[in-house]
């Protein structure tokens, strides 16, 4: 181009042509490339067109003018292009702020939004069992779980599952069953800590637990200790059978549900508490009132013995007299 208007145009005014290069490359790619384009922009003119064909010399004051004149747009338009770029940047760091924070939200309306449902069961006093299971369920929503299942610690190093939940219904975790707590598990590590849990593989883990885990698939688990009147009653594990784990905040998530899970389980010990007290007065009164009506000695032994029997659930109840002689005698 600025050889074709070269002989009609004045050179220094055809310098301004290689502003199309330079306007561009101080948008992409800043000042410091842009001024190194102006000012082989400018020596090129010089060298090919200038001499010595025209007046047009390296040393003139316009063709200094010219070199300023393209660094000074080289650093205005990289300045503003660096500015335009800035608040692009800013705009949508803040835009992914502002999503963020709304999907923070919203898990935490859900979570809230969860614990309410399972705390409104504890507080109308629904079944134990209810109420195990829907915290099973809503601790496995919550932590974008496949499977969940609550378990109760039992004597001799063993655990009972008493609830579970899985996300698609294929694949499912044993209920009622007693586990030795042996392997790798949550449990055994819960047992034995006191303290939340994680076990990022079962990929040749032994165990009981462990084995189940492996044949439906489990990829890793997350789990709390559900603690009652300061003892640890049981655990809730969360599962996935994603190779992705549990994130850092999975533990602090259970742990509102555990709490409620807590306050079921107290509530339902408190009422076999005062059931069995009611029992034992009815029980009392029973036999106060055939003792009040001098009911004969065979008839208040046996009312004795079945009242005991009842009270305790067992199979069978004696009752003996010792006699002098060392010996007993069934009256």
């Amino acid at each position: 181009m600025i050889a074709a208007l070269d002989a009609a145009v004045d050179p220094v005014g055809l310098t301004g042509l290689y502003l199309l290069a330079i306007v561009p490359v101080a948008i992409g790619w800043g000042f410091l490339l842009a001024g190194i384009v102006a000012v082989a922009s400018f020596l090129t003119f010089a060298f090919f067109f200038a001499p010595p064909v025209h007046s047009f010399r390296v040393d003139d004051s316009e063709a200094v003018a010219a070199l300023v004149i393209s660094l000074v747009t080289a650093y205005v338009v990289s300045e503003l292009a660096r500015r335009a770029s800035e608040r692009a940047r800013e705009a949508q760091l803040r835009a992914d702020q502002a999503e963020r924070a709304g999907q923070e939200v919203h898990v935490l309306a859900d979570e809230q939004a969860a614990v309410r449902r399972v705390a409104t069961l504890v507080a109308r006093g629904g079944p134990t069992g209810e109420v195990l299971e829907a915290v099973t369920r809503e601790v496995g929503l919550q932590c974008g779980a496949d499977l969940a299942r609550m378990e109760r610690f039992e004597p001799g190093e063993t655990v009972t599952a008493v609830a579970a939940w899985s996300q698609t219904g294929e694949a499912h975790l044993a209920v009622g069953t007693r586990f030795a707590l042996a392997g790798a598990s949550i449990a055994a590590q819960v047992r034995k800590s006191g303290r939340p849990a994680r076990v990022d593989s079962f990929v040749g883990a032994s165990g009981p637990i462990a084995r189940e885990a492996q044949a439906v698939g489990i990829q890793s688990s997350v789990g709390c200790p559900i603690v009652v009147g300061g003892r640890t009653w049981g655990v809730i594990a969360a599962s996935t059978t994603r190779e992705t784990p549990f994130p850092l905040d999975t533990e602090s998530r259970i742990a509102d549900f555990t709490e409620l899970a807590a306050t079921a389980i107290a509530n339902a010990d408190a009422r076999d508490e005062l059931r069995r007290v009611a029992d034992e007065q009815a029980a009392l009164r029973r036999v106060a009132t055939l003792v009040a009506a001098a009911a004969p000695p065979q008839a208040v032994f046996a009312a004795v013995a079945e009242e005991v029997g009842q009270l305790l659930s067992a199979g069978a109840t004696g009752l003996s007299r010792l006699d002098s002689d060392d010996m007993s005698t069934r009256p």
